[in-house]
This record gives structure tokens, sequence and C-alpha cells, in this order.
């Protein structure tokens, strides 16, 4: 609780500042035990539906949250002989006010009590509500509920028991993630932005709900608000938001705890920490207390209860996807030193969740470094692995790359629950960066075809609200509708050629795009020793692991050095779109190259302080055949990130575009994409070039007759249809003109005759 004489001095200054006092609503009781007005929604529903008990109790409280002083429970016995019980907890209605397209909430009537289920079994359960209060028990008159068949709804998401890497229904249909990662807290986001959303294809979002349990926001005294309470008008948004998400057929991650809460700089989020004891918690300050919140058992209690009043609204909804404990664990300070208790804290929560969660929601957590942690990620109570990314100039690559690494480390759905340009470009967000949406495209693509069981959820602010993204979602949706990824075992494609259709064509040496870690990320041991690197034939980099992407501390070194062999005579490109700017040494950073040893160019990078975010230069140079050593430096001031083309640079014998797909014996999944097909590029005007006609070969493709589709990602539309015959394990497939991006969905129909 607030201590009373900070209550009353909060009251105070918003009498004298002129805000006018918040709906106060009665938590507390003292009267005799006694349940009474015991009503129900409807008693027969059908499978899936929301079944909820609504009545009145009185016993001795001070607050209703806390389960150690009065405790609601429900016991339903299914139609197969199973038990089941449901937790209650305490309500209060509201109405919603809009008023210039703004909304507000008010407070209806006086708070009751509610239990809600949903029924998975056809047949007649029976029930009744049980509640302990000051040594007292009192139950209900028991009461039956009759549940009907409704093959229209399949039940909740799960991890799929057919293949663990991908979800489906409990009825058993497939699941893909068509996702976003979009904050909302006011039901005018679900009539603007999700309805769009849902008509475009989308099924699951990921959403912050540390607001109704874990922050006081907006910091007004108000009972129902601050340490061990719940935001009732807050939690009442959501009731009407899930209900809005079932309609629209869109699940939510639910982001309970956030590791911005114990941030130096971030004061804001601090005095919003309901563990702060300005809001009636129990710790001092910012500094050294995550420790504690994962540590002390008062801090642990109180987010049990936390995790128990959210399955008692909530658990009853199929469009709760997941329980997801913490938005970015890792962001917490010093979190290599609590990696113990981390685990700890999250194997606890989990099991806690499997006990009172009588509908098996999936559980997992969420980290800000790609790498995410063996430490959590390992744990069999992490349900799957969720990880988030920023900055990257080319995200496609990146995103193939750790999919198949957590693949193949934890055999668990692994998901990108936030990826986007960087950070902290303020109102304007990331629309003005990348015009048309291109890494939003990107990535959901790039992690489609790369194993994931969902798309990557691109991060809200304005880059999402536009007709390009939903044009490329509704793409998607169109392209994957139908194929079955959880009852298929999957497998990446092997190409085994890849010519012009135009023998007459000869080969060539394209170019590539290297770029090291930016942010979120985690470096090995020892990375800032490394400073030369090997660039391979392809393209890849020897060792790419301890490769930074930022010239100049603390998120880079001040030179690195690049080895190569260029094939024949070509140019090497530098781009740098923003810089930072550091207190500690304000000159302007400098781009500086040498090329084996010889200085080839020097440049300030200067622009307008407001405009450090908005700077999108490239730098090049010459390069003759042969072996070379570049040196890229930073002797000025500041950081900023790099990326490095090399021009004319890999051996192509065929049209120059990236390849990513998966296949199973019925079905196989291509995705031909332009290398120039990035935000950076788009963002500097760098156009792709329109690719001839070519031949793409497979191998490892079961003998068959094949119906072949393809899809212009980009303009969300078909454009051809054909045939294809695999004999040998082989299959010969005419690829056409391309200048962005295609994606081509083949079907096994027969074997080959």
């Amino acid at each position: 609780m607030i201590g009373s004489f900070a209550a009353v001095e909060m009251v105070l200054s918003m009498m004298f500042c002129g805000v006018s006092q918040p709906d106060i609503i009665q938590i507390s009781c003292d009267k005799p035990l006694r349940i009474s007005n015991v009503y129900v929604n409807r008693p027969q529903v059908t499978l899936y539906e929301k079944f909820e008990i609504t009545f009145d109790l009185d016993g001795l409280w001070d607050n209703p949250f806390d389960p150690a002083q009065v405790k609601v429970d429900a016991e339903f016995s299914s139609p197969s002989g199973r038990t089941l019980v449901v937790p209650g907890f305490f309500y209060q209605q509201y109405t919603r006010i809009l008023k210039d397209g703004e909304d507000s909430y008010k407070p209806v009537g006086k708070p009751m009590w509610k239990v809600r289920f949903a029924p998975s079994e056809a047949g007649e359960y029976t029930y009744q509500v049980k509640v302990t209060n000051n040594g007292q028990i009192v139950d209900s008159e028991p009461g039956i509920l009759t549940s009907t068949a409704d093959t229209a709804n399949h039940g909740f998401v799960r991890v799929s028991k057919s293949n663990p890497l991908y979800f489906q229904h409990d009825d058993g249909t497939p699941f893909f993630a068509l996702a976003n990662c979009k904050w909302w807290d006011n039901i005018s986001d679900i009539e603007t932005f999700y309805a769009e959303f849902a008509r475009s294809g989308g099924n699951m979002t990921r959403n912050f709900v540390s607001r109704i349990g874990e922050l006081v926001d907006p910091p007004v005294p108000r009972p129902d608000r601050g340490f061990g309470k719940i935001d009732l008008d807050r939690s009442w948004r959501h009731d009407q938001m899930l209900e809005q998400c079932e309609k629209l057929g869109i699940c939510q991650q639910l982001a309970i705890a956030n590791g911005t809460y114990f941030l130096k700089w971030d004061k804001n989020r601090w005095r919003m920490c309901v563990y702060n004891k300005f809001q009636g918690g129990f710790l001092d300050s910012q500094s050294g207390q995550a420790k504690e919140y994962l540590t002390n058992k008062m801090a642990r209690e109180n987010f049990k209860g936390t995790l128990r009043y959210f399955v008692a609204r909530w658990g009853y909804s199929t469009a709760v996807f997941s329980w997801n404990l913490w938005n970015e664990i890792d962001l917490i300070p010093e979190y290599d030193t609590l990696r113990d208790e981390a685990r700890d804290w999250h194997r606890e929560m989990a099991q806690y969740l499997k006990q009172i969660d009588w509908a098996r929601h999936v559980v997992h957590t969420n980290f800000k470094t790609i790498n995410g942690d063996s430490h959590l990620d390992a744990l069999p109570e992490m349900d799957i692995v969720s990880v988030n990314t920023y900055t990257s100039m080319n995200f496609a690559p990146v995103a193939e790359l750790w999919i198949k690494r957590h693949i193949s480390a934890y055999q668990k759905p692994v998901m990108f629950g936030e990826f986007g340009i960087g950070h902290s470009y303020g109102e304007e967000g990331y629309a003005p960066h990348d015009p048309d949406r291109i890494m939003a495209h990107n990535g959901m693509w790039s992690t489609t075809m790369s194993g994931s069981a969902g798309t990557g959820m691109a991060f809200g602010w304005n880059w999402l609200a536009n007709r390009k993204y939903y044009t490329y979602l509704e793409a998607l949706a169109k392209y994957v509708d139908g194929i079955p990824f959880c009852q298929r075992s999957w497998q990446p494609i092997v190409v085994e050629s890849f010519h012009f259709k135009d023998t007459e064509q000869t080969p060539y040496y394209a170019d590539t795009f290297v770029e090291g870690w930016h942010m979120n990320y985690r470096f090995p041991p020892g990375w800032k020793k490394r400073e030369t690197f090997e660039i391979e034939p392809d393209g890849r980099v020897r060792d790419h692991d301890f490769m930074s992407g930022f010239l100049g501390p603390p998120l880079g070194r001040n030179k690195i050095a690049l080895n190569m062999d260029y094939p024949e005579a070509g140019d090497f490109v530098i781009f740098v779109s923003e810089i930072f700017l550091r207190k500690d040494n304000p000159g302007p950073p400098q781009l500086t190259a040498s090329l084996d040893g010889k200085l080839v160019l020097q440049q300030d990078l200067t622009v307008e302080p407001k405009n450090t975010r908005n700077l999108y230069q490239r730098y090049g140079f010459s390069v003759p055949k042969g072996s070379h050593i570049i040196e890229i430096g930073n002797t000025g001031g500041g950081f900023f990130p790099v990326g490095y083309e090399l021009q004319g640079f890999i051996r192509r014998e065929g049209p120059d575009l990236e390849i990513r797909g998966q296949q199973t014996d019925d079905i196989i999944l291509l995705w031909l994409k332009s290398p120039k097909l990035t935000w950076l590029y788009a963002r500097m005007g760098i156009e792709p070039q329109e690719q001839p006609a070519g031949k793409l070969v497979l191998t490892n493709i079961p003998e068959g007759v094949w119906i072949a589709e393809w899809l212009d990602t980009i303009e969300n539309r078909w454009i051809k249809h054909s045939v294809e015959e695999s004999k040998n394990g082989v299959l010969s497939i005419e690829t056409p003109p391309v200048r962005r991006s295609i994606a081509v969905k083949l079907l096994r129909v027969q074997n080959a005759l």
C-alpha cells in the first residue's frame, strides 16, 4: 500500500495543481463471510466459449488481490471425470467514454467477484465455488454447466505434439503465427490498427501488460494500484480487448515483467514500479535492486499473486497464447552476474503457472539479445525461445542464422519477439527511415523460410499502421494458407545450381554486403581483442561472432581490419546510417580507411545534433584484383554503425538472388529476394535491378508432379503457375524475372509417371 503520508501528499498535490481526484473503488471488506447473489452468464456454452460465474462476497480483508487474505476457487468436474481448479478474482465494471477520439473509463456500480472458465469437452460439467478467508471456508451451491460442440472454435494454441517446432490448436488444426509486437492500452487501438491487421491475415500480437500489475501509471492514489494490487480499469480494458481479439482471430503473448524497471537512466519507469517504496513496495532505489526482485520472498510471492490474477481473469480466453514472464530479462543491470538467480526465478514461476493454469497456456521469457541465454532457454519449463533484435542493416540473413542456431540448440519453437531498425527514434518512429517498410517485409519472410514458428514481430510505432505493411502481410497470409507446418518434418532446401535460362549469358561477379553485430547482441569473451577478420569468397566473415558493427567505443573498437581476396578489380563501399556523439569525447566521428597500409579515405562525419540519426551516407574507393587488407577506423569522437559492400566480389552463374526455403515430402517453400532489397538501400535510394529468368535445380526432392504458384511478395499478386516434375531426386524450376522479391509454393500432387 501507499503509506498514509505519501497518499495525503499526492492528493493535496493534485488538488493544488488543479487535477481532479480519481474514482476511488472500495476494495477492503469487514463483514461476516458470505457468498450471495450468484448468477451465470448462461448455463450452456459451446466449446471454448466463456462461462462466467458472478457473485457478491463478504468477508474480512484489506486486499482482495492477496490470496493469503481471501482465496476464491471453483472446482469443475468435467464429463470425462477430470477435476479442474479455476481461480476467481475481484472485479469492477467500467464504461468507456469516447470524446474527441480519446478514451476514458469510469466505474459502474460496486465491485463484485467472478470465476471464468471455458470448457474443452462436450457434455455436462458440475461446479462449486469455494472461498477461504480468515481461517474460514464457505462454499456456494453446486451448479451445472452444459457444453456443446463447436467445430468453428479450434481451442487454445499450443506447442504441437506432432512437430514441437511449431504450434497447433487443441483440435490439431495447424497454427502459424502471423505476428507483430505493438503495445496498446486503449480500446480504440483494437478498433483501428488491429481490425486492419486481422483483415490482412494477422493472428498474433505481443502485448505488454506490466501497467496492470507491475507499474502504476498514472501514479495517482487509488486503492487498486501499487504493490500487491491490480489496476482494475486497465484490467477491464483488457477484458474488452481480449473479447475483440477472440472475434478477430488474434491471440496475444502477454509480456508481464520488464527489464526496464531497474535501468538507472529510466527514472520514470522506476517511479512507476510497484516495488518502489513510493508505490508501497519495499525497494529503496533502482541501484542493485534487480537481485532483490528475483530473490526476495516478498517479491516472488507478489509476482505469483499477479500471475494468479491474470490466470483467473484471462486464462479462459483462446485469445491468450502465452504468459511471457519477462520482456527482455537480460536488460536488467548486471544480468550476467544474476543468471543463476534468473534461472531459479523462471523455474519457480513457470512451475507455479503450470500448477494453477488449468488451461495450460504456453509459458516463456524473452531476451533483448538475439543470442538468448541457454541458462533459461534450455529449461524444460520454458516452452518457446523468444529473442529481440534491432539495428541490423540487412535483417534477412541475421534472422535465418539465429533461428537455425536456436532450433539446433533447443528443439523448441523460435520466435523474434521484436525487431526494428533501431532504438530511440522518437515520435517519428521508423516510418521516415523505412518508408517502404522493407525491414518489416524481410523480417516476416526470412523468419518464415528459416523454420520459425511464426513471422518475426515487427515492433509497433507508426511503422506498421501503413497500407504497404498490410499488403506484405496479406501476401504472406495468402502464401502460408493451408500449409500444415506442425504436421510435417521440414528440412532446408538444397540448391544444386542456379543458372540463367539464357545459356549465352556468362558468369559474373556480384556485390555482397557485410556487417558486424550491432545492438541487441551479446559478444563472446575476448571479442575486443579481435581486430582482423577474414572475408571468405562467398562473402561470409570468419569468426563473425566477434565482429562489432560499430566503430568507436563503447559498442565497438576504434579500428578493424578486413582481409579479403578480390577476384577482379572492384569497389569497397562503407555505409554509415547515423552517428552517436559522446559527452566524454564530444568531437564528431571521423571515418578513415586504408588499403594495404595506404590511406584512401578520411571523412569527418558532421551533422546537426538534431539530425544525428539521419546521416545515411556511403563512401567508397577502388580495390585492385588480388589479396588485400582494408583497415577501417574512427579517428574522431563518438561512434557509429557501419556496413560494408564489396562490389564485384561473389561469383554468380545465374540471377543475383538470395534463395531461402524449406521442404518436406510433399511441399516446397522458396523465397527469392534481391540482395539490394533492404531497408538501408531503399532509404538511400538504391534500387534493385531486375534479374533475368533463371533455372534453379534442387536436390533431395521426392519424385512426383509438382504444382507451382509464384507470388510477388511486394505487390501481393500471383504472377505465374506451372507444373514441374522431379526425377531421380532432382527438381528443375524455371524462375521468372525478379526485381525485388518473389516466393513459390510447390505442392506434390502425384508420384512421377
